[in-house]
């Protein structure tokens, strides 16, 4: 009996492990130390300012926001300039209430200021709802190269121990 309990036991801890191998990474929300970084460059890609998508990494510590940046974008620089001085304003919030923040556009770069607004909501809605499973797949990013790799093997190496451990319960039958 303690055979069975510890080939079952396996078993889950074999098939928790193909799952969370099969679950895929996005490169949005990374890990830089205690510090998670999420990069807007994917989730805002149609948002858009004047000249084009004006992407952020936004550098939350602790479920607050600890700064934010612009990434490289068409925007003429004196504007994205203009516009960058309201990314200040969710620096020092939590999470929850930086993504509710109603922050005033700035003048004369209208169309910048909304699109990094939106960038910055989209980024921590993101990071709320997906703060859970990334702590628990982040050690897999070191192991991006050969994801594929270890997919199939947890995938064989779970249905060889499954197959084995229908012949035991039926040996013991």
């Amino acid at each position: 009996m303690k055979k069975i309990k510890a080939l079952t036991a396996a078993c889950v801890v074999a098939m928790a492990t193909f799952f969370v191998s099969a679950m895929p990474t996005d490169g949005i929300m990374t890990k830089e130390g205690k510090t998670t970084i999420v990069n807007t460059q994917l989730l805002g890609k149609k948002v858009r300012g004047f000249r084009g998508a004006t992407p952020l990494k936004i550098y939350i510590e602790k479920n607050k926001v600890i700064k934010i940046e612009a990434l490289k974008n068409q925007e003429t620089p004196k504007y994205m300039a203009m516009a960058k001085k309201l990314l200040a304003n969710y620096e020092g919030k939590t999470v929850k209430k930086a993504a509710k923040m109603e922050v005033d556009g700035v003048s004369g770069a209208t169309f910048t200021s909304k699109s990094l607004k939106k960038n910055v909501q989209l980024g921590l809605e993101y990071y709320q709802k997906n703060i859970f499973m990334k702590g628990i797949s982040t050690w897999k990013s070191l192991f991006v190269s050969i994801h594929f790799p270890l997919f199939t093997l947890n995938l064989f190496c779970t249905l060889l121990f499954l197959k084995y451990l229908c012949n035991v319960i039926r040996r013991n039958n």
